[in-house]
């Protein structure tokens, strides 16, 4: 069992991102499942806030892509995770 603790507020993103990985070392890795998470949290560097966003292209469905953003500057931050259920 894998958990990735970053202070980027990317939970939704790295939970599916947790998921695609953990579907593909089953069957066709090419590396260990810790380099691909060590270069997901330290050799990718965050988008700035508002300017870019990151494709993150899923491995276990090529087909696929996760879009990485920051909110605008002048856009309050946000949390990338629902609080509806945790609050009623």
């Amino acid at each position: 069992m894998f958990c990735i603790i970053s202070k980027m507020p990317f939970f939704d993103y790295y939970i599916e991102i947790l998921e695609d990985l953990y579907k593909a070392s089953k069957d066709y890795l090419k590396s260990s499942l810790e380099s691909y998470i060590y270069n997901l949290v330290v050799r990718l560097p965050p988008p700035p806030r508002g300017l870019t966003t990151l494709d993150y292209q899923l491995l276990f469905k090529p087909d696929r892509s996760i879009k990485i953003r920051q909110p605008n500057l002048n856009e309050l931050p946000y949390s990338n995770v629902s609080f509806f259920n945790t609050l009623f």
